[in-house]
């Protein structure tokens, strides 16, 4: 992409599209949790600790790599 080549902005529709493919890259879903409000900490200890069982690659990251090396 040359400098001359101005791209849309994207609305917040696309963003949050974007987001959710590259979270599902990484095998990440995002949830939605109703906790009582005296366990929030709980909650978010709790979430701090999962960690995915295999790391994935993030492809749309990957072609930035090869852009730059082009």
């Amino acid at each position: 992409m040359s400098h001359d080549e101005k791209k849309e902005p994207m609305t917040a529709a696309e963003r949050k599209r974007a987001q959710r493919l590259r979270d599902k890259s990484q095998g990440y879903i995002e949830i939605t949790v109703r906790v009582p409000a005296d366990r929030i900490e709980d909650a978010r200890a709790f979430c701090a600790k999962l960690k995915p069982k295999k790391i994935k690659r993030d492809m749309s990251q990957a072609d930035l790599f090869r852009e730059a090396a082009e």
